[in-house]
């Protein structure tokens, strides 16, 4: 398997190394370390007592006797040993805000939650679950799933930081795993070795540290650096995921919202994918993923690991195809869960250029090879490929196909058994450094009416549902905006709240369009309007947190059932919850409050699909005009959403 350097990253440097101590750190609030002996009180192997060597008297009591002397690291020091039934230890804690826990240990065997530290008060533990990844749990949920499959009976070193606004960030090895964010901002650490309702570890700790403070990045790096050379682990050069200077720079950007597997004996996945750079930029680099986003409101890993044989970047005349590197090499393994994994920074000089400009067409092109037919791929309804002449998204067993190099120019082709033609694939995005750092990138969060639902033509290369639409002019791809898509059709405000995933693109836009509460409120018994808004506003928090300056909400359409294939309003029967009196008016007139007090920056209402009853679709005396299912809009309802919604953004923007 490769290992994953994302953009600026390198391998761990011996020579010249500086070692460090936790206690070369300020604000050092528990120190627990398993190779200095003196501070481990047992009898026999059993251990009593593990004394906090920071300094602050935290001590830890141990329970149903955890052992010492009887396993060491790879390097030969002593580790304390965790039988996975019962062995943990106690000790108390106070309170913490804002922190910042490293840890160094092993697994020996894969169960449920193997949890080093952890409480109970602020809910919140870091652990190695089941499916080989470290997971963060924080404010009574899963924040963050990690993206690094891990091995048994190997040192791991994780660091994982919590700032006074509730943001958390997780690196394993140095990688990078995710953020995540919640509003239960404390930490009182009372648990090492298992979870408050179990959950116990299967291993060894080397050591623990845990300071009452964010550490940046350089000390994370330092300390992670030494515990890995104490411990026999790995430390990447990890970077600084709390700012960057990238920015989404493309149109019509999507993540990924399904998988599929390309059955029979097919296990290679091809696509070209035509783009429009959105603004000037000094550098294109490319992000690729191996999760997805469920609509059963949680985001999953892929299920197998996927092998990005190559990908390139064409130009719109077809003259010059540049490869896109990984670390230096055109392939890259991205394992199971993978996310956010960054090329090497693509140079306009490679086109003879001096810098990307608005409004120029590119096509990105590439492979990915699964090892087997019954593997997923992560695909995307980023636009049907046949809405454009030059897309593609094939796939084929290349024991019966040869298939054109990527570097050649143009759609792929093949000699041999044909394709077979698939109308979505995979999609990575394109960001960049722009030119001005302040120019409008939206992040569009929603269900399956921001997704793509029911829009089924006319969107092109720019993207599908009113969101992405709304991102250019009306009749053509000019002045076009960057966004990114993260909808999701099918799910609730709850995928964006527990989602830790799509929060770390959040950093690369500065606006925000949100559409979530269809779904929530359904047709049977919709949450409490307390609930409903109470959710709601914990996206537009993690948005603001995290560097979006304003946010476009849209209000809730309408949902009817109609006799006549929506050819009348008289026909039309509201579903519960969606008339005049019911909990969608209610949420609708809150959304008008948080307008008035500039929570949110702008309110699109829907005129141009309601009809004369602003709770019924709008009709012509054609079948289905507005809509096809009393749900969602069709493709003509979603262009007239589309042009509301780009006035509005012209607005905000004046």
């Amino acid at each position: 398997m490769l290992v994953t350097l994302g953009r600026g990253l390198s391998p761990q440097r011996r020579a010249g190394f500086t070692h460090y101590a936790a206690s070369d750190f300020s604000n050092l609030y528990r120190w627990f370390q398993a190779s200095d002996e003196s501070s481990v009180t047992a009898t026999g192997n059993n251990v009593t007592s593990w004394a906090d060597k920071s300094g602050n008297g935290g001590h830890a009591t141990g329970v149903n006797n955890p052992q010492t002397g009887t396993r060491t690291s790879p390097t030969g020091t002593n580790q304390i040993d965790f039988n996975g039934t019962s062995h943990h230890f106690t000790l108390s804690a106070t309170l913490l805000t804002a922190y910042t826990k490293v840890v160094s240990f092993e697994v020996d065997v894969l169960t449920a939650g193997n949890n080093t530290i952890s409480n109970i008060t602020g809910n919140d533990a870091l652990w190695m679950d089941s499916q080989r990844s470290m997971s963060a749990y924080a404010g009574g949920s899963r924040i963050i799933t990690g993206n690094t499959e891990l091995s048994t009976g190997t040192t791991i070193t994780v660091a994982e930081t919590c700032d006074a606004n509730g943001a958390h960030y997780l690196w394993v090895n140095g990688v990078f795993q995710g953020m995540g964010e919640t509003p239960f901002l404390v930490s009182d650490i009372p648990y090492i070795g298992r979870y408050g309702g179990g959950n116990y570890l299967n291993g060894a700790i080397n050591e623990i540290a845990v300071y009452n403070r964010v550490l940046n990045i350089s000390e994370i790096n330092n300390l992670g650096r030494s515990l890995a050379q104490d411990y026999g682990g790995t430390w990447l050069s990890a970077q600084d995921e709390s700012v960057t200077d990238l920015r989404v720079v493309a149109l019509g950007q999507r993540t990924l919202t399904a998988r599929q597997t390309n059955g029979s004996t097919n296990t290679v996945h091809a696509y070209r994918w035509a783009q429009i750079i959105a603004q000037d930029a000094s550098d294109l680099v490319v992000s690729v993923n191996n999760w997805y986003g469920n609509n059963s409101n949680v985001e999953e890993m892929n299920g197998n690991d996927i092998v990005i044989t190559d990908m390139a970047l064409e130009n719109e005349a077809g003259t010059i195809v540049v490869p896109v590197y990984f670390g230096g090499s055109r392939s890259i393994t991205l394992i199971n869960g993978a996310s956010n994994i960054q090329s090497d920074a693509i140079l306009p000089s490679s086109f003879s250029l001096s810098q990307f400009s608005k409004s120029e067409k590119y096509f990105l092109k590439g492979k990915i090879t699964v090892s087997s037919s019954a593997h997923y791929i992560p695909y995307s309804q980023k636009y049907y490929a046949d809405n454009s002449s030059e897309d593609q998204a094939v796939t084929f067993d290349p024991a019966s196909t040869t298939c054109s190099d990527t570097d050649t120019a143009g759609k792929y082709t093949q000699t041999g058994t044909a394709f077979t033609t698939k109308n979505s694939g995979y999609t990575p995005v394109i960001l960049g450094t722009p030119l001005d750092s302040t120019a409008p990138v939206y992040i569009i969060v929603g269900d399956s009416i921001a997704d793509y639902h029911n829009d089924t033509s006319g969107a092109g290369i720019g993207g599908r549902a009113f969101a992405m639409r709304a991102m250019h002019d009306a009749a053509s791809l000019n002045n076009p905006i960057p966004a990114l898509n993260v909808a999701r059709y099918g799910s609730t405000s709850s995928l964006a709240i527990n989602g830790g995933k799509w929060k770390a693109f959040i950093k690369y836009t500065n606006r925000a369009i949100e559409e979530y509460g269809t779904n929530d409120v359904g047709t049977g018994t919709p949450p409490a309007l307390a609930t409903l808004q109470s959710n709601i506003s914990s996206i537009w928090s993690a948005l603001t947190r995290n560097g979006v300056e304003k946010i476009i909400r849209t209000k809730l359409l309408m949902r009817t059932t109609s006799t006549d294939s929506w050819q009348t309003e008289a026909n039309q029967t509201y579903a519960t919850n969606w008339d005049s009196s019911g909990r969608v008016s209610e949420f609708n007139a809150w959304l008008d409050d948080k307008l008035t007090d500039e929570t949110i920056d702008a309110l699109t209402e829907g005129t141009s699909v309601r009809g004369t009853d602003s709770y019924k679709w709008v009709v012509t005396g054609a079948s289905n005009y507005a809509t096809s299912d009393g749900l969602h809009p069709n493709s003509t309802t979603h262009e007239l959403l589309a042009v509301e919604l780009r006035s509005a953004i012209a607005a905000l923007e004046a």
